[in-house]
């Protein structure tokens, strides 16, 4: 939210369930300004994606176990 407040493009990467957080009041208002994509990261396609676009990025930010990505 702070990132993309200050100009920053915000990519937010969801499974293809999404994120079970957007069902609490709050959620648009902490993703403001966020661009999103949902992607099997299961998939190896899914994750060659993710791995492209944090080859482009200044930061990667995540909370996933180890392995996932």
């Amino acid at each position: 939210m702070m990132l993309a407040d200050m100009g920053a493009r915000v990519i937010k990467v969801e499974s293809l369930e999404g994120d079970s957080f957007r069902e609490l009041h709050g959620f648009y208002g902490w993703n403001r300004g966020k661009r999103s994509i949902a992607i099997n990261l299961k998939d190896p396609a899914g994750r060659a994606i993710v791995h492209r676009l944090a080859e482009g990025a200044d930061v990667v930010m995540e909370n996933m176990r180890p392995g996932v990505v």
